[in-house]
Protein backbone atom coordinates (compact mmCIF):
# COMPACT_ATOMS: atom_id res chain seq x y z
CA UNK A 1 0.00 0.00 0.00
CA UNK A 2 2.77 2.40 0.98
CA UNK A 3 4.68 1.53 -2.22
CA UNK A 4 1.60 2.31 -4.34
CA UNK A 5 1.13 5.65 -2.60
CA UNK A 6 4.76 6.60 -3.22
CA UNK A 7 4.46 5.64 -6.89
CA UNK A 8 1.26 7.68 -7.21
CA UNK A 9 2.89 10.71 -5.57
CA UNK A 10 5.91 10.42 -7.86
CA UNK A 11 3.65 10.21 -10.92
CA UNK A 12 1.76 13.37 -9.89
CA UNK A 13 5.04 15.20 -9.23
CA UNK A 14 6.32 14.31 -12.72
CA UNK A 15 3.04 15.07 -14.48
CA UNK A 16 2.39 18.49 -12.96
CA UNK A 17 5.78 20.12 -13.55
CA UNK A 18 6.64 22.97 -15.95
CA UNK A 19 4.78 25.53 -18.00
CA UNK A 20 4.95 26.74 -21.56
CA UNK A 21 5.52 30.15 -23.05
CA UNK A 22 4.08 30.67 -26.51
CA UNK A 23 5.55 32.73 -29.35
CA UNK A 24 3.31 34.82 -31.61
CA UNK A 25 3.35 33.87 -35.33
CA UNK A 26 1.49 36.97 -36.51
CA UNK A 27 -1.39 34.91 -37.91
CA UNK A 28 -3.60 34.97 -34.82
CA UNK A 29 -1.98 31.75 -33.60
CA UNK A 30 0.87 31.24 -31.19
CA UNK A 31 3.31 28.42 -31.82
CA UNK A 32 4.51 26.84 -28.60
CA UNK A 33 8.20 26.18 -28.11
CA UNK A 34 9.24 22.57 -27.92
CA UNK A 35 7.72 20.78 -24.95
CA UNK A 36 10.47 19.52 -22.67
CA UNK A 37 10.73 15.80 -22.24
CA UNK A 38 9.71 14.74 -18.75
CA UNK A 39 11.87 12.53 -16.60
CA UNK A 40 9.78 9.44 -17.20
CA UNK A 41 10.66 6.12 -18.78
CA UNK A 42 8.06 6.07 -21.56
CA UNK A 43 7.19 8.75 -24.13
CA UNK A 44 4.51 8.27 -26.79
CA UNK A 45 3.48 10.61 -29.60
CA UNK A 46 0.00 9.90 -30.98
CA UNK A 47 -0.68 11.12 -34.52
CA UNK A 48 -4.33 12.01 -35.23
CA UNK A 49 -5.38 13.08 -38.72
CA UNK A 50 -8.96 11.82 -38.88
CA UNK A 51 -12.37 12.99 -37.75
CA UNK A 52 -14.78 10.71 -35.98
CA UNK A 53 -16.05 10.08 -32.48
CA UNK A 54 -15.46 6.32 -32.67
CA UNK A 55 -11.84 6.88 -33.65
CA UNK A 56 -11.34 9.39 -30.84
CA UNK A 57 -12.77 6.89 -28.38
CA UNK A 58 -10.16 4.44 -29.69
CA UNK A 59 -7.38 6.97 -29.05
CA UNK A 60 -8.62 7.71 -25.54
CA UNK A 61 -8.92 3.97 -24.84
CA UNK A 62 -5.38 3.35 -26.08
CA UNK A 63 -3.98 6.15 -23.92
CA UNK A 64 -5.90 4.94 -20.87
CA UNK A 65 -4.54 1.42 -21.37
CA UNK A 66 -1.00 2.75 -21.89
CA UNK A 67 -1.20 4.71 -18.66
CA UNK A 68 -2.50 1.72 -16.72
CA UNK A 69 0.31 -0.47 -18.03
CA UNK A 70 3.25 1.96 -18.18
CA UNK A 71 2.91 4.49 -15.37
CA UNK A 72 3.82 1.93 -12.69
CA UNK A 73 6.78 0.92 -14.92
CA UNK A 74 8.49 4.31 -14.77
CA UNK A 75 6.02 6.91 -15.96
CA UNK A 76 4.47 7.98 -19.24
CA UNK A 77 4.34 11.23 -21.20
CA UNK A 78 1.87 11.45 -24.10
CA UNK A 79 1.60 14.07 -26.81
CA UNK A 80 -1.41 13.93 -29.14
CA UNK A 81 -0.56 15.72 -32.39
CA UNK A 82 -3.50 16.69 -34.60
CA UNK A 83 -3.38 17.80 -38.21
CA UNK A 84 -5.64 17.58 -41.24
CA UNK A 85 -9.08 16.28 -40.36
CA UNK A 86 -7.90 15.53 -36.80
CA UNK A 87 -8.10 19.20 -35.92
CA UNK A 88 -11.89 19.19 -36.24
CA UNK A 89 -12.27 17.27 -33.00
CA UNK A 90 -10.25 19.89 -31.09
CA UNK A 91 -13.02 22.36 -31.86
CA UNK A 92 -15.70 19.85 -30.87
CA UNK A 93 -18.38 20.86 -28.39
CA UNK A 94 -19.03 17.20 -27.50
CA UNK A 95 -18.78 17.26 -23.68
CA UNK A 96 -17.23 13.78 -23.48
CA UNK A 97 -14.43 14.63 -25.92
CA UNK A 98 -13.79 18.03 -24.32
CA UNK A 99 -13.65 16.44 -20.85
CA UNK A 100 -11.23 13.72 -21.92
CA UNK A 101 -8.90 16.15 -23.71
CA UNK A 102 -8.97 18.47 -20.69
CA UNK A 103 -8.24 15.56 -18.34
CA UNK A 104 -5.22 14.57 -20.44
CA UNK A 105 -3.91 18.11 -20.34
CA UNK A 106 -4.58 18.41 -16.61
CA UNK A 107 -2.54 15.24 -16.03
CA UNK A 108 0.47 16.79 -17.80
CA UNK A 109 0.04 15.34 -21.27
CA UNK A 110 0.12 17.52 -24.38
CA UNK A 111 -2.54 18.14 -27.02
CA UNK A 112 -1.10 19.84 -30.10
CA UNK A 113 -2.57 21.32 -33.27
CA UNK A 114 -0.76 21.97 -36.56
CA UNK A 115 -0.50 25.70 -37.35
CA UNK A 116 -0.89 25.02 -41.10
CA UNK A 117 -4.15 23.15 -40.56
CA UNK A 118 -5.39 25.89 -38.23
CA UNK A 119 -4.58 28.50 -40.87
CA UNK A 120 -6.30 26.52 -43.63
CA UNK A 121 -9.42 26.23 -41.43
CA UNK A 122 -9.21 29.93 -40.50
CA UNK A 123 -8.89 29.10 -36.81
CA UNK A 124 -7.31 31.40 -34.26
CA UNK A 125 -6.21 30.64 -30.73
CA UNK A 126 -9.67 31.79 -29.55
CA UNK A 127 -11.18 28.84 -31.44
CA UNK A 128 -9.04 26.32 -29.57
CA UNK A 129 -9.22 25.28 -25.93
CA UNK A 130 -6.64 26.86 -23.65
CA UNK A 131 -4.87 23.52 -23.16
CA UNK A 132 -4.17 23.07 -26.90
CA UNK A 133 -0.69 24.05 -27.99
CA UNK A 134 0.00 25.00 -31.60
CA UNK A 135 3.05 23.47 -33.28
CA UNK A 136 4.82 24.67 -36.42
CA UNK A 137 3.89 21.49 -38.32
CA UNK A 138 1.95 18.46 -37.15
CA UNK A 139 3.92 15.96 -39.19
CA UNK A 140 7.23 17.62 -38.28
CA UNK A 141 6.31 17.38 -34.59
CA UNK A 142 5.70 13.63 -34.99
CA UNK A 143 9.05 13.23 -36.77
CA UNK A 144 10.90 15.26 -34.11
CA UNK A 145 9.43 13.19 -31.33
CA UNK A 146 10.39 9.95 -33.03
CA UNK A 147 13.93 11.24 -33.55
CA UNK A 148 14.03 12.01 -29.81
CA UNK A 149 13.23 8.35 -29.12
CA UNK A 150 9.48 8.66 -28.52
CA UNK A 151 7.32 5.70 -29.47
CA UNK A 152 4.80 6.31 -32.25
CA UNK A 153 1.12 5.44 -32.12
CA UNK A 154 -1.17 6.09 -35.06
CA UNK A 155 -4.55 6.99 -33.60
CA UNK A 156 -7.81 5.95 -35.16
CA UNK A 157 -8.75 2.39 -34.38
CA UNK A 158 -12.36 2.42 -33.27
CA UNK A 159 -14.10 -0.03 -30.98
Amino acid sequence: MKKHLLILLAVFWVLFGGSQVKADTGSGLEVAPEVPTKKVKHHVVVQVNFNGVDQWKGVFGNIKNLKLALVPDGGLQVEIVTHGKGLELLTSKDPEIVAQLKALSDSGDEVAACVHTCDSHHLTSKDLASYVTVVDSGVAEVVRRQEQGWSYLKGGSGF
